[in-house]
């Protein structure tokens, strides 16, 4: 009785090992169909999508110039900073 369950276990977890990986094996195919599809030129669906921010001809920065070369942070703050070694 006890080799009945276990046996039963053991086809039903390899069932599930093989399904899964068999769902593997189908993703990677559809991957490499699609890939090969690119290479070729074949694929007719657009990758990329474009977008549009404002207007339709884009985004204009009009602030004065002067403003532009301006930094944003004060002098005291940035880049460096003095390190002092505590003992």
């Amino acid at each position: 009785m006890i080799f009945k369950f276990i046996f039963l276990v053991f086809a039903i977890g390899l069932v599930v090992v093989l399904s899964f990986i068999m769902r593997v094996i189908r993703q990677v195919r559809r991957g490499v169909d699609e890939f090969q599809k690119q290479v070729n030129g074949e694929d007719n669906q657009p990758r990329t999508r474009s977008k549009t921010y404002g207007n339709r001809e884009g985004v204009v920065d009009q602030a004065p110039s002067s403003t532009k070369q301006k930094k944003i942070f004060p002098k005291d703050e940035g880049e460096y900073v003095e390190y002092t070694e505590e003992k």
